[in-house]
């Protein structure tokens, strides 16, 4: 006998075990998605401190001369910086070159002294003391040193006593020594005596960096003072993070949203019932508050509880295992217990009181009132609602074009893409009921009369129809957006790839400007090679002037006979020693013209002027970011910075040439030899481990939103049990049953898929806006992936639920509840 009004709660659980269960499972969900999108928001964030820490260090300013000046900081100015007010520290490094043994030529070199700021920018670890020397992977492999061994560098002898990784933006090849080495190095070189090229300046937490910048700026004109958060590099790609972030945020709690709205719809529908049952038998207002704080406090806190401990499951096991999967060590970040605590609390207070204020407000309304809205089925399309949807459409639109094309706020963008995308879903009840009333009489045609039942039984029931569909929708939308972003940002790394690769295998080196390789001798050396089919070098690069407008170009010498024989340039005159080749993008700024003529200016000899003529224009010249090219014997041998820069090789025998190739970096350590594919192999490596978090965040969102939907589509049958029953009653069979549940299964999968793609394209040219400048890649594949995985899961799982259905007895099911 149940004395109490907690028994009288349980009793609920022990009457409706599926409806219970089925409500728990989905506040674990909702609640784990929501906890690993917060989660994946504070990594977003987490992403340029670290990329900010990876390339500046814990410092907050840096000083130096401007590139053009030969000028270094004597102590009287480093003292005048250190007792700036507001600088807390400040790490004085020696910057020069120096010739290494074992390569013959110079290296850019850095004195350092023990502290802090110099460990962290240069990120080494150990002390470094008088005559040992610290050096990057790249040039220890070079030098074929390591720790341990010893290096000549100026005449002295030096221990190597750590190598460090590649850091992209310290560049190639860097040496580490201690500063009063360094500084004794370049003071017998220029007779000055100074302590630093540049400064490293910690800031105290209490005083703005700008600030300190502008009065540092004052003392000289010629400084150059740079300030880690201004990095446009690293601020584009953090705001690109939380663009994305915050469209996937706000998906993500629209997803749990609906979740929550479709799966509690039959709880709360017999949860009205009995309380106004109970109501009518005279308990009272207590009562009844009593009965639904225990059924819905049991149902969210436990399954905020499952969800939370899903959330750490995921974060401590499945984020491991995704980095298996895709080949390299997982980096998370540890578990943010707070943030997760404090989400988890939210999500209760806010289910419970979703849950308890439909049931409180109908405390003083008569039960048969309650029972009798209870059993509508449908939408109320009052003209108000209509006329929200349309304002907020119309608004979002006005917003998208004052963002996208006047003022050009990424804000404007998001918030007016957002608008759009919701103001759509919202339309889906008012057209839904027209679209199944067509799409009825066609499935008549196709499949049978009891398609066209199955899909007329859904036309009163749009509003327990309609969660089901914007569910499936909305799921849809986030696969659409971070496909799209995954696939963009991977077509971004390989073209990039590609662009540098214009035959198989490309050699490059490592020291840059400052080659002595001899490009004559190694072209003759990699042509013996027996399967080299050819082989064309070209300089390093350098900037020169176009006189007639001063505009600046970089440029290359080739082997352009060469060149043209690999079928890298076509149409090349006979005559080619004062001959020109241009990119189509610098014809058109420049307005240049096959066979016209024009002088370079090479102002860093003198202003000493080339004359040259345009003798092709072509779409692109081998190597990055060049803009015109001549030969290696034509008038501009002379100008600076044209070493060895890169070697192009034709091959139909990649591996083979690759390994024959092995015995060149002998003769020429420096150099870095890769094929085509193992660069695209590379690149997405970097491409994975830089964005595996938003992968891994993306697989657990689907998965368990997919989850949900099979939960909802499941809890949306069997409230119908008693529908299929009459139909069994009146004439269809097994079999039919069967068809007509999986007939509504598929319909709500393909109605919700057709509109999520839809609005995802939608919601991805919007944002596009933000960087029109961009290329969208749409990644095809995995969405009809997908769709097809949905498809076929779902005729397994419905066509096994509906034969169960099938097997019921009819009597039984007739009395089963509306829902």
């Amino acid at each position: 006998m149940i004395i109490s009004m907690r028994g009288l709660a349980l009793r609920f659980f022990q009457a409706n075990k599926i409806i219970a269960s089925s409500c728990i499972l989905t506040v674990m969900l909702a609640v784990s998605l929501i906890i690993t999108m917060t989660s994946f928001s504070s990594y977003v964030k987490q992403i340029s401190v670290n990329e900010l820490h990876r390339i500046y260090g814990d410092m907050d300013l840096s000083i130096q001369y401007e590139s053009t000046t030969i000028q270094g900081m004597d102590d009287s100015f480093v003292h005048q910086i250190t007792s700036l007010a507001g600088v807390q520290q400040v790490s004085a490094i020696m910057e020069t070159q120096l010739s290494v043994n074992g390569l013959g030529i110079a290296v850019d070199a850095v004195g350092v002294d023990n502290d802090d700021l110099a460990k962290s920018k240069y990120h080494f670890q150990r002390d470094i003391i008088d005559h040992e020397a610290m050096m990057n992977q790249s040039l220890a492999e070079s030098l074929g040193v390591g720790v341990g061994d010893r290096i000549q560098a100026e005449n002295s002898t030096y221990l190597v006593s750590e190598v460090l990784d590649d850091q992209d933006r310290l560049g190639k090849n860097i040496l580490i020594l201690p500063r009063a080495e360094v500084k004794q190095i370049v003071q017998e070189r220029t007779n000055a005596n100074n302590e630093a090229t540049l400064l490293l300046l910690k800031v105290d937490n209490n005083y703005d960096s700008l600030n300190l910048a502008a009065s540092i700026r004052k003392l000289d004109s010629n400084l150059r003072v740079e300030i880690p958060q201004e990095d446009e590099i690293v601020t584009k790609n953090q705001r690109g993070f939380q663009g994305f972030t915050v469209v996937l945020s706000v998906l993500v709690v629209i997803v749990s949203i609906l979740l929550l709205i479709s799966n509690f719809e039959l709880l709360l529908y017999k949860n009205k019932n009995q309380l106004a049952i109970l109501r009518s038998i005279g308990a009272s207002t207590k009562q009844i508050v009593s009965i639904a704080w225990y059924q819905c406090g049991i149902i969210t806190v436990v399954g905020a509880g499952l969800g939370f401990l899903l959330s750490w499951v995921i974060h401590h096991y499945a984020y491991q295992e995704l980095g298996k999967l895709f080949s390299f060590k997982s980096d998370t970040s540890a578990f943010q217990y707070t943030s997760a605590l404090v989400t988890t609390c939210i999500c209760v207070v806010t289910v419970i009181l979703g849950m308890l204020l439909p049931s409180i407000r109908n405390i003083r309304v008569l039960p048969l009132k309650v029972v009798r809205s209870n059993e509508e089925n449908n939408f109320v399309h009052k003209n108000a609602q209509r006329g929200l949807i349309y304002f907020v459409l119309i608004g979002g639109v006005f917003l998208l074009i004052i963002g996208g094309y006047v003022i050009e706020s990424p804000l404007f963008i998001l918030i007016s893409s957002l608008m759009i995308v919701i103001g759509l879903m919202s339309l889906l009840p008012i057209y839904l009921s027209y679209v199944f009333s067509k799409l009825a009489s066609l499935l008549k045609l196709l499949f049978g009369p009891e398609s066209y039942v199955a899909v007329r039984n859904l036309i009163p029931q749009v509003k327990r129809n309609t969660f089901v569909i914007l569910t499936i929708s909305a799921m849809v939308i986030i696969t659409v957006f971070g496909s799209t972003i995954l696939q963009t940002g991977r077509a971004g790394g390989d073209n990039y790839v590609r662009d540098q690769f214009d035959t198989p295998i490309v050699i490059t080196g490592r020291t840059g400007y400052i080659s002595d390789i001899n490009h004559s001798e190694l072209k003759s050396i990699i042509s013996r090679l027996p399967t080299v089919q050819g082989v064309s070098i070209t300089s390093s690069g350098g900037i020169i002037k176009i006189a007639k407008n001063k505009q600046d170009i970089h440029f290359e010498l080739a082997d352009l006979k060469e060149m043209e024989k690999q079928g890298l340039l076509t149409n090349l005159p006979d005559r080619i020693d004062n001959a020109i080749i241009v990119t189509r993008q610098l014809a058109e700024s420049s307005q240049l013209q096959i066979g016209d003529s024009i002088d370079l200016v090479d102002e860093s000899t003198q202003h000493k002027r080339h004359s040259v003529i345009v003798t092709n224009i072509v779409e692109k010249i081998p190597g990055p970011f060049i803009d015109a090219v001549a030969d290696w014997d034509s008038v501009l041998k002379e100008a600076p910075y044209q070493s060895f820069g890169t070697a192009f090789i034709s091959t139909s025998e990649i591996e083979r040439t690759l390994s024959e190739l092995k015995e060149l970096k002998r003769v020429y350590p420096e150099l870095q030899i890769e094929s085509y594919d193992q660069a695209i192999k590379r690149s997405d490596q970097m491409f994975y481990q830089r964005w595996y978090l938003f992968i891994a965040a993306m697989i657990v969102i689907l998965l368990s939103v997919t989850i949900g939907v099979f939960n909802m589509l499941v809890n949306n049958i069997q409230s119908k049990r008693k529908e299929f029953a009459i139909l069994r009653a009146i004439s269809v069979d097994r079999t039919g049953i069967k068809k007509v549940i999986v007939t509504q299964v598929m319909l709500f999968i393909l109605v919700g898929l057709v509109q999520g793609i839809g609005l995802g394209l939608l919601l991805i040219n919007a944002i596009r806006l933000i960087d029109s400048g961009s290329k969208i890649i749409f990644d095809f594949m995995v969405i009809s992936l997908m769709g097809v995985v949905m498809l076929t899961a779902a005729a397994f799982v419905f066509t096994w639920l509906g034969h169960r259905m099938g097997s019921r007895k009819v009597t039984l099911e007739l009395q089963a509840d509306q829902r």
